[in-house]
């Protein structure tokens, strides 16, 4: 007999102890999607009746008025206690504090860019500039979602092209959900020509190079001389997207740069020159025949008729100049 008291004791003390921990609210609950949710802020949808839950696990009650998504179901908290109660509908047990929902998106219009299916796939196609398809779409989402952006959104990739805060008759689908990953960052080769060269403000060029660069944010600027590996180059182009044609990879280690130069018009390359009268052609970044000249030393550049930019000089032995016309 005393044994059967001490138990009843015991599940007695564990079930007020439970009970003390439970917090009984009322709520509205709007619906399983965030479409319901804009429905509801919009108008177009009428909830009447709250519903009584004890919600168990939470460490304080929920905020009056606020927004939150638990068990499936979006809903508005309309009263809050920190007690049990008995003639509650249901009892909810969660096992992290909800947090209210602010950033929901009501009827807005996307246009996207698919990438590919896989994050390889995309991550290929992204680094190339290279489009499967666009789609667009009006989507009820909570969260939010950025232009330029890439996404996974139902196990396909997608760049943000552009966003409306209105919905659009045209749009090829209709989302609704917060089916989507946190922005994704595809680590990119960048195509870039780079010159040796020997010191932070060198003008001679001692050799290029067409590398896809690795491990960079962005591509480096045109014309300006960097430190990369322990290496100093001038900048030729550059380019935010790889290059088949480039000679090889390089992965960047350090960079320092670019650096602050008073550096003349022109680089040269490793030349040798004497007075005798040579033939110069001058050719565009395109490799495009632009301009043809003699001249008695490569030092003597004739620039009429050549817009600014960039530009390689060759004479007839093979002798090679960068000009940088401003």
């Amino acid at each position: 007999m005393k044994k059967t008291t001490l138990t009843f004791l015991f599940g007695l003390f564990v079930a007020l102890t439970s009970f003390s921990q439970a917090k009984f609210h009322r709520i509205k609950i709007l619906g399983t999607t965030a479409k319901a949710v804009c429905d509801y802020y919009s108008g177009n949808l009428v909830v009447n009746g709250t519903r009584k839950i004890n919600f168990f696990g939470l460490s304080s009650k929920l905020n009056v008025g606020s927004l939150y998504y638990t068990n499936s179901k979006y809903y508005i908290v309309t009263e809050a206690t920190d007690v049990y109660e008995q003639d509650a509908d249901d009892d909810w047990t969660v096992s992290a504090q909800p947090t209210p929902i602010t950033n929901y998106q009501c009827k807005k219009y996307i246009r996207i860019a698919r990438l590919g299916s896989t994050y390889t796939e995309a991550n290929r196609n992204f680094c190339t500039n290279r489009i499967l398809g666009y789609i667009k779409a009006n989507y009820y989402w909570t969260g939010t979602l950025t232009i330029g952006n890439i996404y996974s959104i139902d196990n396909e990739y997608y760049r943000i092209v552009s966003i409306s805060n209105t919905s659009n008759q045209d749009a090829d689908e209709n989302w609704s959900g917060s089916h989507y990953t946190n922005p994704i960052n595809f680590a990119c080769k960048r195509f870039h020509k780079l010159g040796s060269i020997s010191s932070p403000c060198g003008n001679l060029i001692f050799r290029t190079y067409k590398l896809n660069l690795e491990n960079l944010p962005s591509k480096l600027i045109a014309g300006k001389n960097y430190r990369i590996n322990g290496t100093y180059y001038k900048v030729i182009t550059s380019s935010n997207f790889q290059d088949q044609d480039a000679d090889d990879d390089m992965s960047v280690t350090s960079l320092a740069g670019p650096y602050s130069c008073r550096i003349s018009s022109d680089v040269t390359f490793n030349e040798e020159t004497d007075n005798t009268p040579i033939k110069i052609t001058v050719y565009n970044m395109s490799g495009i025949k632009v301009k043809e000249y003699v001249s008695n030393s490569m030092e003597n550049i004739e620039t009429k008729g050549l817009d600014n930019g960039l530009y390689i000089l060759k004479s007839i032995e093979g002798t090679k100049k960068v000009l940088i016309k401003k």
